[in-house]
This record gives structure tokens, C-alpha cells and sequence, in this order.
């Protein structure tokens, strides 16, 4: 089994599909959104050990979704372990599954009856489940953990234009999410910068959203030091889409399939200012938010966030 695990706006779509465009995949999309993990959102590795029984069943249940927004991302590729006519009724069922979803405005559609895998890797993706990587990994030491990261002004750009563009879910604005940020102030790393709600509430959006991707960065980067576990960058996968792919499958243990390369091409070599859309020029994407950001915006994210990473991560676009 492989996690593929980001903050959101990280670019965890696009990577995941690559992942699924391999024969030897089976595709399981953000269950953590669909099936309630009853765990903290930030769970620290000395604490990791009490919910290893929660998160195991979790792992083992996720295949077994009948959500049709887990299992039906399209789109749907051809498999080493399904014949051509079972590729084709799942791609018939979920392509009828989504019309009858939008017709009848069904937000948690269901779908039963698409052709199960056999011999297969599992890969699942997830953007609500950063902050509980030292759980996974002890739930399952055989599982592979890729962290993807981001820059953070690429991150809170993005997280911005969406809410601009009124393209998110929740009708609340993402830096006014005082739940979650109440959630995040629990971490280690919040209370050793004496991070309160009251803080939060002094500073501006930018500063605020800022926080929550620092503590989010130090929980992915204290997994990349494991066995199981690897932090791979958006950058890399900008500047060198296929070596960075390739060191991802090898991560993986899959090999760089011609399928994969060619899913590589076709979505490097095409590009959409969709805010959802996978197709993007890799650097045109990387760096956008060098013009669309204010210098200020950019110069106090970059005073909360570099104490804490390495400078060619800020360098890096």
C-alpha cells in the first residue's frame, strides 16, 4: 500500500494520478473525507502508538468504499488486472453514476458493482491527513508514506484565489476555519512558538494562513527520516516532471511504465487555468504566485515560515 499525503493546494491530485496511471494500481481517492477517522488532527509520533488499532482498520476498510467520489476519479486507466470489457463497464458505471449525481444533486453519491482489483498496489491520497503521518506509520510499518510539499506562497496563493473565486466547499473563509485552526494549536510545535487563537486573530490572513502549512511542513518533514517514509517537492516535479516521477515509483517499488510516461506528457504538455484541472505547464503553475501575490504578502510569509525550513525550499519555486 501507498499514501500519497499533502497539505491542500499541494498538488496532491495531479501526482496521485500519475501514481493511478500504472497498471499495477488500484486508485483509492481522499477516504479520509468520506469515512470519519476519529483521530486528532495532529497526531505526535510519542502519542502515535494509542490509535494504531483506529488507523489499522481504517487501512483496511478503505478499498471497500462505495463512495462514489473515492472510487470514481476519472480519469479511469487501464489495469494489468482487469480485461478490457471490466475497464469498460467501470468507466460506463462511474460516467453514469456522475450524471445521475448532478441531475439529482446527490453530494455523497454511491456506487456499487464496478469490477474489483486483484494482485494490485493500493494507493490512497489524502489532504485532511498531514498532521497524522506518525500514525499511519505505525499502523502499517509495510506501507509506503510520500509526503508532497509545496512552497508555501504557492500554497497560500492558491488557497486564496480559490476562496476569490469562491471555489472551495465551505462557506466559511479559509483563514477564518477557527475549528481547525484550534485543532492545530494542540501540536507540539504550536505551543513551542506560543501560537494561541488570540495570536492568530492579531495577524492578517496571509500571517494566519502561514501557521497551519508550518505545522503541517514540520509534521511531514519529521516522517521524511523514516524507514517508510519519503518528502518529495513540488518543485521537482516542475523542473524535472520525469526524474522526479521516476524517483517516486522507485520509492514505490513500481517500475516507469510507458503508460505512465505518456500520462506524464499528456498532462505536462497541456494546460488549463481550470482551479481544479490536473493538464498545467509545470512552471507556469510553480510560479505563479510570484506576480499574483503583493511583495508584502510574500515577505511575511517568508518572516514566519524560514526560521523553520531550509533556505532552498523558499529559493526553490
Amino acid at each position: 500500500m501507498i499514501a500519497l499525503i499533502g497539505m491542500p493546494r499541494s498538488v496532491t491530485t495531479w501526482v496521485a494520478k500519475l501514481l493511478d496511471s500504472h497498471p499495477k494500481t488500484y486508485y483509492v481517492y481522499e477516504p479520509d473525507s468520506e469515512s470519519w477517522l476519529s483521530i486528532p488532527q495532529i497526531v505526535e509520533s510519542a502519542d502515535a502508538e494509542q490509535y494504531k488499532d483506529k488507523v489499522a482498520l481504517f487501512l483496511r476498510t478503505i478499498e471497500h468504499s462505495n463512495s462514489l467520489k473515492v472510487k470514481g476519479r476519472l480519469p479511469l486507466f487501464p489495469k494489468s488486472y482487469l480485461s478490457l470489457f471490466d475497464l469498460n463497464f467501470n468507466r460506463a458505471l462511474v460516467t453514469f453514476a456522475k450524471l445521475w449525481a448532478r441531475v439529482f444533486d446527490l453530494k455523497h453519491a454511491s456506487i456499487r458493482f464496478l469490477r474489483p482489483p486483484h494482485g494490485h498496489v493500493t494507493v490512497w491520497k489524502s489532504i485532511e491527513s498531514a498532521g497524522r503521518v506518525s500514525a499511519f506509520s505505525q499502523a502499517d510499518y509495510q506501507m509506503k508514506i510520500a509526503a508532497l510539499v509545496r512552497h508555501p506562497c504557492a500554497v497560500i496563493n492558491s488557497e486564496l484565489k480559490g476562496e476569490a473565486q469562491k471555489q472551495l466547499s465551505s462557506s466559511t473563509p479559509i483563514y477564518k476555519n477557527w475549528g481547525l485552526f484550534e485543532k492545530l494549536l494542540q501540536s507540539t510545535f504550536a505551543h513551542s512558538q506560543g501560537l494561541t487563537v488570540e495570536t492568530l486573530h492579531q495577524v492578517t490572513p496571509v500571517q494566519r494562513l502561514a501557521w497551519p502549512w508550518l505545522i503541517y511542513y514540520t509534521q511531514l518533514q519529521e516522517h521524511d527520516s523514516k524507514e517508510n517514509g519519503k518528502v518529495f517537492y513540488h518543485h521537482q516535479f516542475c523542473n524535472q516532471p520525469k526524474d522526479a516521477l521516476r524517483q517516486l515509483l522507485e520509492f514505490a517499488g513500481l517500475d516507469f511504465d510507458e503508460q505512465t510516461q505518456q500520462y506524464l506528457h499528456q498532462t505536462t504538455t497541456n494546460h488549463s487555468e481550470s482551479y481544479y484541472s490536473t493538464p498545467k505547464y509545470p512552471k507556469v503553475a510553480s510560479e505563479a504566485w510570484n506576480s499574483q501575490m503583493q511583495p508584502q504578502e510574500i515577505e511575511a510569509i517568508k518572516q514566519i515560515v524560514m526560521p523553520h525550513i531550509p533556505t532552498e525550499l523558499w529559493e526553490q519555486q
